[in-house]
């Protein structure tokens, strides 16, 4: 979603997902089962709306001659991550642009084998390549797993106690806003006059949004931008943010795109989560980080075991 006032420099935005994931994990895991279950109705549903198969053989979509079954598409959810897989359960449009992307991926595989692509020799050595290099990566996490005790209990807390602030969850704001493109002089002079309108009528925020603001995707919502946080808005409004209050609408505020018309709906101040909300987000860190200098230990005593040989003697580049 375009916002036009949230900041795009990396140094507000690189969360890794880690800072936010401790925040989701519980909820994640409680969805799971019913996604699943939800998963499994839509495929039966499917199955019996657009076929008379039946089973894990029965398309539940198809596209030309091209098909998906039942069996492949479980294939496909069940090997997403966590979160893709709960973002399924919340929305189940999302599952249908799943099911589309694959057919559409399917028929384009399709259409390029029937052009004998395949068969090109610099194709043929991209695709083994890109074979060997999924064995080589399962290879090598089979040879760094630490296992499934690491990391301890007294490790995730050393951890813990260490990193405290970076585990902080940021104050966020659930905004709405008027936006006017372009800053020219009138356009400015403008928007100044819808904020002295809506300063005599608050309560018309939304109509006027609905009308009148040209971001047409929060326009659509009354305004309504959704929740953002500390850190990935300009640092330039927020001491803006930080000084409204609930029901609150900011004089207009410019930005390279155009002037906003700011509301703030309501308000949320940034917690430290407690031990037990970090732990599975620590785990995850701890473990990653365990196995990438695993893998670069495991690469050097491979050479130290068997050192490269070179014969350049033999080498032609012709």
């Amino acid at each position: 979603m375009t916002t036009f006032f949230l900041n795009d420099d990396s140094h507000y935005a690189t969360n890794d997902n880690f800072l936010n994931q401790w925040s989701n994990e519980m909820v994640i895991m409680m969805k799971l089962p019913a996604m699943m279950a939800l998963v499994s109705l839509l495929l039966a549903g499917l199955s019996h709306a657009g076929s008379d198969e039946s089973g894990a053989d029965a398309a539940v979509a198809t596209m030309g001659s091209t098909r998906l079954s039942a069996a492949e598409l479980r294939a496909l959810v069940t090997a997403l991550d966590a979160d893709s897989r709960a973002a399924l359960q919340a929305n189940r449009s999302l599952l249908e642009q799943l099911v589309r992307q694959e057919l559409v991926r399917r028929a384009a595989i399709q259409r390029a084998k029937e052009a004998k692509l395949d068969r090109d020799p610099m194709v043929q050595t991209a695709m083994t390549r890109a074979a060997d290099q999924v064995l080589l990566a399962a290879y090598t996490a089979r040879q760094v797993d630490p296992g499934p005790s690491y990391p301890s209990t007294a490790e995730v807390k050393s951890f813990f106690d260490a990193n405290r602030e970076r585990f902080r969850k940021p104050d966020r704001y659930h905004l709405a806003q008027i936006f006017l493109a372009d800053t020219q002089p009138k356009v400015a002079q403008e928007a100044m006059r819808l904020y002295r309108k809506l300063a005599e009528s608050p309560k018309k925020f939304g109509e006027m949004a609905r009308t009148l603001s040209q971001h047409a995707e929060s326009a659509a919502r009354d305004g309504d931008l959704g929740w953002v946080e500390e850190g990935t808005v300009l640092p330039t409004l927020m001491p803006l943010l930080r000084s409204m209050k609930p029901g609150d609408i900011a004089p207009p505020v410019a930005t390279a795109a155009g002037w906003h018309i700011m509301r703030l709906i309501e308000s949320e101040t940034g917690r430290h989560p407690s031990l037990s909300e970090a732990d599975k987000a620590i785990r995850a860190l701890l473990r990653d980080e365990r196995m990438r200098r695993g893998e670069q230990e495991w690469a050097e005593k491979m050479v130290r075991d068997t050192p490269p040989q070179l014969h350049w003697d033999q080498l032609k580049l012709e």
